[in-house]
């Protein structure tokens, strides 16, 4: 597996209790993760529709973020809202041979991901740092998805 998809709300970035006007808490050590992460995999960041890629995009150059990602989308040409069904959509259009970890901090989504046997590495936003150990355990066969 080379590719990763982040579900970047609200794993890397978030709004709770905030105006979407506002800027995001980023996770904690996010640039230190991404960069393990982005060093060996090809990296999609991923949102609801109810954002736009290019609003995402603005806050991941703010925070000194958006150059660890490849591509940054979100659900709008699938659905209004990631599903695991979306998530696969995304993987196939952007690498059509691989199978690719989703990354998520919503627990619903992890289960449903489970469930469709796509490889899932679950965290959530204040210990993002955590989540590069799964991946690579993962990848490399030494952790089930």
């Amino acid at each position: 597996m080379n590719l990763v998809v982040l579900d970047l709300i609200p794993a890397l970035l978030s709004w709770e209790g905030r105006d979407l006007s506002e800027e995001p808490d980023v996770a904690p050590e996010a640039a230190h993760a991404l960069g393990h992460l982005f060093d060996a995999f090809e990296m999609i960041g991923a949102a609801d529709a109810r954002i736009t890629s290019s609003f995402l995009r603005r806050h991941l150059e703010a925070a000194d973020l958006a150059g660890y990602f490849d591509i940054v989308v979100t659900s709008a040409e699938h659905g209004p809202v990631l599903t695991a069904r979306v998530i696969r959509r995304i993987i196939r259009t952007a690498a059509p041979k691989e199978k690719g970890i989703v990354i998520t901090a919503r627990p619903g989504l992890a289960a449903d991901l489970r469930a469709s046997r796509t490889a899932v590495a679950f965290t959530t936003h204040e210990d993002f740092e955590s989540v590069i150990d799964d991946v690579f355990d993962i990848a490399e066969g030494r952790a089930q998805p």
